[in-house]
């Protein structure tokens, strides 16, 4: 499943609300709030990210995430557990999924603006 959404150029928040991935929201009013400045104006990229099957969060919290949890109740075919491909959660009015494998996003613009 591919998902547009938009991220800020760099995120190193060491308190992320779940985990040590990569953060993509949905909203581009929460993303207004992670932007690089320069001297043309505020720059975002926007990203293809391929969010899988991601597990929802909602509104919790787990900072201990370095990998997708188990989805809930799923095994593959010698009945191991499956992770999730993704976390999704909402903060600041926005569905965000997080992702913890770089290659599952993709740079698709870098957006300037002034606002």
């Amino acid at each position: 499943k591919k998902n547009k959404t938009r991220k800020k150029k760099k995120k190193t928040s060491k308190n992320k609300k779940r985990g040590k991935g990569r953060n993509y929201a949905k909203n581009n009013s929460y993303n207004n709030n992670y932007y690089h400045q320069n001297t043309t104006g505020k720059q975002m990229i926007m990203a293809r990210v391929l969010v899988g099957k991601p597990i929802d969060y909602k509104s919790q919290s787990d900072q201990s995430i370095k990998v997708p949890p188990f989805l809930p109740g799923e095994t593959n075919g010698d009945g191991f557990p499956i992770n999730a491909d993704s976390v999704k959660g909402f903060t600041g009015g926005s569905i965000v999924y997080i992702i913890y494998e770089n290659n599952r996003a993709y740079a698709d613009y870098l957006i300037t603006y002034n606002a």
